[in-house]
């Protein structure tokens, strides 16, 4: 049997490319993959959302592709809303552990980094500024 890291990333590529939904955009790069998904209601964005994560592992794990790592920081959600405007609701989004085997929160944060760039839940290159700034 082979491993995740004896395939190669052309071929894990043309692997996971076999996970799509109607709802998300996915953009990947090598064995990253980002997920966007915008709705204005965070009612609906949640309920939504956590039905593609389930779509999206169902298929990963048809593919026999069980590797999602949620530890270690390695999955991240970002909700990007204007400065201006609070979150009036929290939207609790489920993924599955498949080191626990079972359902787990997914950690939201701040901000997360995009091809090398640190970007807020704002779309402001504030962290970033301040990460290259302390590098010096």
């Amino acid at each position: 049997m082979l491993q995740g890291s004896a395939l190669g990333p052309l071929f894990v590529l043309l692997w996971v490319y076999d996970v799509s939904s109607d709802k998300f955009n996915f953009y990947r790069f090598v064995d990253e993959t980002n997920i966007l998904y915008e709705n204005k209601d965070l009612k609906s964005l949640e309920l939504i959302v956590n039905q593609e994560l389930r779509k999206s592992l169902a298929c990963l794990k048809a593919n026999n592709l069980n590797c999602l790592n949620v530890k270690g920081n390695k999955i991240k959600c970002v909700i990007l809303s204007p400065i201006q405007e609070r979150l009036t609701y929290q939207p609790k989004l489920i993924i599955f552990n498949n080191e626990q085997n079972k359902n787990a929160d997914l950690e939201r944060k701040e901000f997360a980094k995009y091809f090398g760039v640190l970007i807020d839940r704002y779309l402001s290159l504030k962290h970033h500024v301040d990460h290259v700034g302390s590098c010096q």
